[in-house]
């Protein structure tokens, strides 16, 4: 497993390292939804600082995207933060951006965990 996921207060915190597949990345989400913890999160961090390959893919992007929408439905605000200083990861998160853009949930992209941490104070 090439992720981990602690939490803090109403931030879960997922940190990838190594390669990152498409199936990681939907198994993330999903240990995330089926966490106890998750019912009181308002942000996540996808932090891939530590990623050094990336694997996954439009189509994985848009499935967790779609997981995600649904998720709105019972979970209406949510800030969600992709922190890389990767091109294809910024680019996949753009995708992601644009696919949950009708839903309550917002997405960003930072190149620091700080900046991300400032994004999720403005709330």
């Amino acid at each position: 497993m090439t992720y981990s996921i602690t939490w803090d207060k109403k931030i879960a915190f997922c940190k990838f390292s190594g390669e990152v597949s498409g199936q990681e990345l939907v198994e993330c989400n999903m240990s995330m939804y089926g966490n106890p913890n998750f019912d009181n999160t308002k942000f996540q961090v996808f932090d891939m600082l530590n990623a050094t390959k990336f694997t996954f893919t439009r189509n994985d992007v848009i499935k967790v995207a779609a997981f995600d929408r649904a998720a709105a439905k019972i979970w209406p605000r949510m800030k969600c933060a992709l922190v890389s200083t990767n091109q294809i990861a910024l680019e996949l998160s753009n995708i992601y951006q644009n696919e949950i853009h009708s839903s309550p949930w917002e997405g960003k992209s930072f190149q620091t965990i700080d900046d991300a941490f400032e994004w999720f104070s403005q709330a």
